[in-house]
């Protein structure tokens, strides 16, 4: 996830990393809120002044970059990364590789495996990407909005 650091900023990174910790399937935009210390209505507007997806999508995006590691370094095939995420079928991951990506799982293997997924999300017109909006003052969205940083509990900015 070292390739997403440049073209991100601190704020949206601390979210990107906190979410790889939570890829599993079950695990939601209110719950990522709640490691965070934040509401979800709060997690929104941060993502968004950080031109992150929704809390959800960005749930996925990462998931998808799991996904895409695991199909590329290990050379799994699809069906054992959706067991290991706990799924009963490969399909709930095809279609969403599909609907973000506008790739199959075969085309992120043999394409880059997550280097193509991180092409992908750092589109402008990725799924979920929400252009953002600054607040009356002139300052970022961002800049006054803290949370939790589930390591250590160290609050970030």
């Amino acid at each position: 996830f070292d390739a997403l650091r440049p073209h991100l900023t601190t704020d949206a990174m601390a979210i990107v990393e906190t979410s790889v910790q939570y890829a599993w399937p079950d695990f939601s935009s209110r719950a990522l809120a709640d490691v965070l210390g934040v509401n979800v209505k709060t997690l929104v507007k941060q993502c968004r002044a950080s031109g992150l997806p929704s809390p959800g999508a960005l749930l996925n995006w990462v998931r998808l970059m799991v996904v895409a590691y695991l199909l590329e370094a290990e050379g799994r095939a699809l069906e054992h990364v959706a067991s290991a995420f706990g799924l009963e079928s490969a399909s709930p991951l095809r279609n969403l590789m599909k609907r973000y990506t506008g790739l199959r799982s075969l085309e992120v293997r043999t394409g880059g495996g997550l280097k193509v997924v991180v092409e992908a999300f750092l589109r402008d017109d990725a799924f979920g990407r929400q252009e953002p909006r600054p607040r009356r003052d002139g300052a970022s969205a961002g800049e006054s909005m803290r949370w939790r940083i589930p390591d250590g509990g160290e609050e970030g900015r």
